[in-house]
């Protein structure tokens, strides 16, 4: 599957624009714009990008920012992604539809190419499973650093790294997800949270 050229968010001097995956034909990722700022400021000076990711094998992180708000040191910026999951519709003679099986495209994460990308390339050349890469959306919320959408992906394995300049596109391969939104208040508090979860070992998904 492919993103269309549809640029409803990427359109004017916004804070988006398509990228074109190089080498992978018509593939296109929205990522943040190189024009824009890409980080947001907390009253108190303090700085931070709108979206970050962080990727563990092992049991060890293997990317970092200068972010100094804890968790946020192990993880680094992210300038874009690109996430698909969609199911397969079967039907008997009475005309009805059923849900056959649920399908998830590789993922696409857009990142710096910073140091950390030779280790990335290893792991993925020597099979190495990630157990865990989580993807948040971050904001201030009464002067602390809180997650509004978060995307964990469990035991993950990369397909492909593509360096571009001072970026690189990262792809892995979904077995487990669990996609969560966390909506705030006015007042800066947690307004409740939904969830959907993806097994596609089992071809199961729940609300959490």
């Amino acid at each position: 599957m492919i993103l269309s050229d549809n640029k409803s968010q990427a359109q004017g001097n916004g804070p988006y624009e398509i990228a074109n995956v190089p080498g992978m034909g018509d593939l296109k990722v929205i990522v943040v714009s190189e024009s824009t700022s890409q980080f947001f400021n907390n009253p108190n000076g303090s700085k931070s990008p709108w979206w970050m990711v962080s990727m563990k094998a092992d049991n060890k992180e293997v990317l970092s920012s200068t972010v100094t708000a804890a968790p946020y040191k192990d993880y680094t910026e992210l300038f874009g992604f690109y996430i698909e999951s969609y199911v397969v519709f079967s039907s008997t003679i009475a005309n009805k539809l059923f849900v056959s099986s649920i399908i998830h495209e590789d993922c696409i994460i857009v990142i710096p190419n910073a140091g950390y990308v030779a280790d990335l390339e290893q792991k993925m050349h020597s099979g190495v499973l990630f157990g865990m890469i989580t993807i948040v959306c971050l904001g201030w919320i009464k002067g602390t650093l809180q997650v509004y959408h978060r995307i964990t992906f469990t035991n993950s394995f990369l397909v492909s790294i593509i360096p571009d300049l001072d970026r690189a596109f990262v792809r892995f391969r979904v077995v487990k997800k669990n996609h969560t939104f966390i909506p705030f208040s006015q007042a800066g508090v947690k307004a409740g949270q939904s969830m959907c979860l993806i097994d596609l070992t089992t071809d199961t998904t729940s609300a959490g």
